[in-house]
C-alpha cells in the first residue's frame, strides 16, 4: 500500500510539474487585456418594483431569431426588424407575421441561411448570411439604411431586395471598420450625414463575449456624409461602442459604451461642438438608446451589473485565462451575467434615469437590444429571442383619467 502511494505521489507531482513548465494556461504570459474602469454599482433609483415587464404580450413567436433593433417607414408602417438569419423583415399588412424585405449579403440564401423553427442559429454563418442590427429610414428618401456587423452600412431602396453597401472594412485612420453596430441621422443637415458606431476593430460579433474578457477600447464613434462619401472619426478609444441615437434638438449624439456600463454624449452644437463626456451611469451593460415622443431615450439593457462582471472588471489576468480557456458561449455568459432577464430605462436629455423597467427573472422579456415606444405601447426586440414584446406604457406622472 506504502508503494502504491508514494507511486501515485510521484505521479502527482509529475503531473504538477509539467503543468508548470508547459503553461498551459499561459499564467506566465504577460496580461494582454485591458483594465476596466466602472462607476459604483449602486444607481439611484435603478429598481422596478412591479416588475412590469414580465407583463409584457409576446409578439410573432418562432418567425425568427433575434430582432435586435426597430424602425417604422415614412408612412408608418412597421415594425423593420433585422434577424440572426441575415434577413431584414417588416410586420405583413395582416398584423400576423414576420415577412421578407431586404438582406445584406449577396451570399444569402434560404438553403444556407434560413433556421428552421426553434432551431438554434450556426454563428459561423453569420459572416455568410449578414447579421443586420440597427435600423434607420431616411426621412425624405424613404430608404432604408441599414448597419450590419458584417457587412458594414448599407442602403436599400423603398421596394427592398439585395442592399447596397456603403461602408464596409473601410480604413480609417488606419483602422479597419470591421464591426458596425448602429447609426442614426441627421438629414436636415447640409449634405445629410449618418452617424455610426464600430464596436471594435479586432473582433467579430459572434465573439461579443470576447471583447468583453478583453475589455479593449478599440471601437469607436463616425460619420458618413451622404453626399461625398467620406467617413470620419468623431471618437475612438470606446469600448464595446453600441448604439447611439441623435437627440430631439439634433444638438448632440447618445452613445452606448458596452463594457463600461454607460452611454456619452457627443455634442455636435453649440460651444462643446466636437466634445463628449459621460451621459450616464447604468445598472446594466447597454445596447441601443432610442429616442421616444418626450424627447427622452429608452436604454434597453440585455445584462445586470452583476457582481461577477464587476470582480472580472478589476481581474484582468482572469479574464486573460478565460479567454484562453475558449468556454463555450452559453456557459460563459451564465457566468458573468446569470440567466437572461431584462431591464430598460428612461433617461431625460440631463442624462436623469426618469424610469426604470424590469423582467428580473426573464418571464417575458430577455436580453433587451431595443425599446420603441408609439401609441402607448413599449415594443421591446432582443438580440436572442424568436419575438417581440409589447407592452402598454403609461409615464409616470400621467394622469390616466
Amino acid at each position: 500500500m506504502a508503494a502504491l502511494r508514494a507511486a501515485l505521489f510521484g505521479v502527482l507531482v509529475a503531473a504538477i510539474a509539467s503543468f508548470v513548465y508547459n503553461d498551459p494556461l499561459a499564467l506566465r504570459q504577460p496580461v494582454d487585456v485591458s483594465p476596466v474602469l466602472l462607476p459604483p454599482l449602486a444607481v439611484p433609483g435603478a429598481s422596478d418594483p412591479s416588475n412590469r415587464l414580465a407583463s409584457a404580450e409576446i409578439k410573432y413567436e418562432h418567425q425568427g431569431i433575434g430582432p435586435e433593433s426597430l424602425a417604422m417607414d415614412a408612412n408608418g408602417s412597421g415594425p423593420y426588424s433585422g434577424l440572426v438569419d441575415g434577413r431584414v423583415v417588416r410586420r405583413s399588412a395582416d398584423n400576423s407575421q414576420w415577412e421578407p424585405f431586404a438582406h445584406t449579403s449577396p451570399n444569402r440564401t434560404p438553403q444556407l441561411c434560413d433556421i428552421p423553427p426553434k432551431s438554434q442559429p450556426d454563428p459561423s454563418k453569420e459572416p455568410l448570411c449578414g447579421r443586420p442590427l440597427g435600423l434607420r429610414f431616411h426621412p425624405v428618401t424613404g430608404e432604408l439604411y441599414i448597419a450590419d456587423a458584417y457587412y458594414g452600412l448599407n442602403r436599400v431602396g423603398l421596394n427592398g431586395g439585395q442592399a447596397e453597401q456603403l461602408v464596409g472594412g473601410k480604413l480609417v485612420d488606419g483602422e479597419k471598420l470591421s464591426f458596425i453596430n448602429d447609426l442614426d441621422m441627421d438629414a436636415e443637415d447640409e449634405n445629410g450625414t449618418v452617424y455610426f458606431t464600430v464596436s471594435s476593430t479586432k473582433y467579430e460579433m459572434r465573439n461579443f463575449l470576447s471583447m468583453i474578457l478583453d475589455g479593449g477600447a478599440d471601437g469607436g464613434l463616425y460619420k458618413y456624409d451622404i453626399a461625398t462619401r467620406e467617413v470620419t472619426r468623431l471618437v475612438p478609444g470606446v469600448a464595446f461602442a453600441n448604439g447611439l441615437a441623435l437627440s430631439q434638438d439634433r444638438s448632440f449624439l447618445v452613445y452606448c459604451e458596452t463594457i463600461r456600463a454607460r452611454c456619452n454624449r457627443y455634442w455636435l452644437k453649440g460651444s462643446k461642438a466636437g466634445s463628449h463626456e459621460v451621459f450616464v451611469d447604468l445598472p446594466g451593460v447597454p445596447d441601443n438608446p432610442r429616442l421616444n415622443p418626450r424627447g427622452r431615450f429608452w436604454i434597453a439593457m440585455p445584462a445586470y451589473r452583476t457582481s461577477a462582471y464587476d470582480f472580472l472588471a478589476r481581474a484582468p489576468r482572469l479574464r486573460s485565462i478565460l479567454l484562453r480557456l475558449h468556454l463555450h458561449p452559453l456557459l460563459l455568459y451564465a457566468g458573468i451575467f446569470g440567466l437572461p432577464n431584462g431591464m430598460i430605462a428612461e433617461v431625460d436629455a440631463s442624462g436623469q434615469i426618469t424610469d426604470i423597467l424590469e423582467d428580473r427573472a426573464g418571464k417575458r422579456v430577455k436580453a433587451p437590444s431595443d425599446v420603441m415606444e408609439r401609441g402607448g405601447k413599449l415594443w421591446i426586440a432582443s438580440l436572442i429571442v424568436p419575438n417581440l414584446a409589447v407592452l402598454d406604457y403609461v409615464p409616470p406622472g400621467t394622469s390616466t383619467v
